[in-house]
């Protein structure tokens, strides 16, 4: 596990040298990340999704804060998820460390607009 966790790390390259103390994080902050847990928890993957979100805490609330400025910025929920996806897909990293990523930075977008950009709400087309 720790090992995917590493690539994952890697996929992503935050160079995060650390753990982050929770401590850190405001009330906000923590309710966003239970809530992308919670999401996560009826996925296959949730035991890594959930170990990343505790791990890297400071990894996923970025995500979700870059996610509420490309929608500030006019761009649509498919729009970002395509400019992640092609960015997480030019990683280096094995495909199922991207997937994973993927499947964390989709549950960081769902909850985002509610914790950082509440004037926005997550709506996919290809949800329909």
């Amino acid at each position: 596990m720790k090992k995917l966790l590493l690539s994952l790390l890697s996929v992503a390259s935050i160079g995060i040298a650390a753990t982050p103390a929770l401590a850190e994080l405001d009330f906000n902050d923590t309710n966003f990340l239970d809530s992308v847990k919670l999401s996560a928890r009826d996925n296959s993957d949730y035991d890594t999704v959930r170990d990343f979100v505790n791990l890297y805490p400071e990894f996923v609330i970025k995500q979700a804060k870059t996610y509420c400025d490309g929608r500030q910025s006019g761009l649509n929920d498919d729009q970002i998820t395509d400019l992640e996806a092609k960015a997480i897909g030019k990683s280096d990293g094995s495909m199922k460390a991207k997937g994973l990523l993927i499947t964390v930075v989709s549950f960081a977008d769902v909850a985002a607009p509610k914790y950082y950009c509440p004037g926005f709400k997550y709506y996919s087309e290809r949800n329909k």
